[in-house]
């Protein structure tokens, strides 16, 4: 019966009884939820794209190297850049 538990906390914090100003409580906290992950979501999506455009900026500028000679020790660096940058982006 967890859903009475909610419905008496939702009247507590609406300070009411009347079904719609419980059901425009719930559906205000669930808007504000649905924006957080919004914003969460767009946030990682920036950082992907820009990820993304890095990582085509440096396969560029491999591509651009004269008889394909690729500097191994830039690309390690490289690589070992993004791999930091990923793990400090976890949580």
């Amino acid at each position: 019966m967890w859903y009475l538990r909610r419905i008496m906390e939702l009247q507590a914090s609406a300070q009411s009884t009347t079904w719609s100003d419980v059901l425009s409580l719930y559906f205000w906290r669930a808007k504000e939820a649905d924006l957080r992950l919004a914003r969460m979501i767009n946030n990682v999506s920036v950082k992907l794209r820009a990820a993304i455009e890095e990582y085509q900026l440096f396969t560029q500028e491999l591509e651009a190297s004269p008889g394909w000679i690729v500097n191994k020790d830039k690309a390690i660096e490289y690589l070992q850049e993004l791999v930091q940058r990923d793990q400090e982006m976890l949580p």
